[in-house]
């Protein structure tokens, strides 16, 4: 869990700081992965305070 919140803040702070020498296809990759990530993280905190 620790890595994948690293991963993460790596992505965002890469985001946050516009990295404008990255091709538009690995920022749409990029946030597809935020997307995913993101979604993951809110069901999987759904199914604990489900329980």
């Amino acid at each position: 869990m620790d890595s994948l919140l690293l991963f993460l803040g790596d992505i965002l702070s890469n985001l946050l700081s516009g990295n404008s020498s990255k091709s538009v296809f690995m920022r749409w990759v990029e946030r597809t992965v935020v997307a995913v990530v993101i979604m993951l993280i809110t069901l999987v905190l759904f199914q604990m305070f489900d329980n």
